[in-house]
């Protein structure tokens, strides 16, 4: 499930999975799967790492209107199936039992099912700024390096839940292996990672 992070910019937001039958990400009203984000921390560990400053465009969509993102509470209840977090709970309910919440490392078998909600809700991908010196800013948010090291946690975990029985995805331990080894500023709060 989604946590909430301090920001430099916004306060607290909510980054995240949002349904553990899915990789799709959640920042506030802004997605994007695990795995390009993975790769893209991954990459600016490295990048940042040459420059004292780093920026690019990364794909992520947006959603501009609360009622298209929709209640997370009320999807986990079935009571609500607005919006594309409503949706994804109708197509991917919530587990009947408790020991099966955990994340799914395999959660981008439901790609094509999470895309079409990504279309229908928030169009196609925009174009996102990021850049990363001694802080790291994607798009409107901005992180010191502790509250970037969270997130990077938060994968390395699996969310709230955890991955299902302990198994990582590949693509988050390279990110992690990236990161641990790079020496740009924005990173240097990753030593608290595992």
């Amino acid at each position: 499930m989604p946590l909430g992070f301090r920001s430099l910019s916004h306060g607290v937001v909510p980054f995240g999975f949002f349904n553990i039958a899915s990789d799709l990400l959640i920042l506030k009203d802004h997605f994007a799967f695990a795995s390009e984000a993975c790769g893209w921390f991954s990459s600016w560990a490295t990048q940042v790492g040459t420059e004292a400053e780093f920026s690019e465009d990364v794909p992520m969509w947006v959603i501009d209107d609360f009622d298209a993102i929709g209640d997370l509470g009320g999807a986990i209840r079935g009571s609500d199936h607005r919006g594309l977090v409503g949706r994804s709970y109708e197509l991917f309910p919530f587990p009947a039992r408790r020991a099966d919440f955990k994340q799914d490392p395999e959660g981008h078998r439901t790609r094509s099912a999470m895309m079409a909600l990504l279309e229908e809700f928030a169009g196609d991908p925009r174009l996102i700024p990021v850049s990363i010196s001694s802080t790291v800013r994607i798009g409107p948010y901005e992180f010191d390096p502790g509250s970037f090291a969270e997130l990077v946690l938060y994968l390395w975990r699996g969310g709230m839940p955890g991955w299902r029985d302990d198994i990582r995805p590949p693509y988050v331990v390279e990110m992690m292996e990236r990161i641990r080894a790079s020496s740009a500023p924005a990173y240097q709060d990753q030593d608290q990672t595992p």
